[in-house]
C-alpha cells in the first residue's frame, strides 16, 4: 500500500478539525474513515475518529436509542484505544 504524504495527512486533519467544530460530523467522520484506509498507522485520525462517534453516540442518547449509543461508544473507545497503541 503506497504510503499518503504528510501534507496530504494534514490537510484531512484539518479537515475533520474544521467539521467537527462546525457540527458536520457525518462530514467528518467520512474524512476520518477513509484517512485510516489509506493511513492506518496515523493515531490522530483514529483519536478524531473517537470524538466523532463520542458525540453522535450522544445525540443519539438524547433521542432516546441507548443501545446504538452504547455501540458507538465501544466503537469510540476502540479508535481511542487504537491510536494510543499506535503514538
Amino acid at each position: 500500500m503506497p504510503q499518503v504524504a504528510d501534507e496530504k495527512i494534514e490537510t484531512s486533519l484539518a479537515a475533520i478539525n474544521q467539521y467537527m467544530q462546525s457540527g458536520e460530523w457525518v462530514k467528518a467522520e467520512a474524512i476520518a474513515r477513509t484517512l485510516i484506509s489509506r493511513a492506518p498507522n496515523e493515531p490522530r485520525a483514529h483519536e478524531m475518529l473517537g470524538q466523532v462517534l463520542i458525540e453522535k453516540a450522544g445525540q443519539i442518547e438524547r433521542a432516546g436509542d441507548a443501545g446504538t449509543a452504547n455501540n458507538l461508544k465501544q466503537l469510540a473507545w476502540r479508535s481511542y484505544r487504537t491510536a494510543v497503541e499506535l503514538d
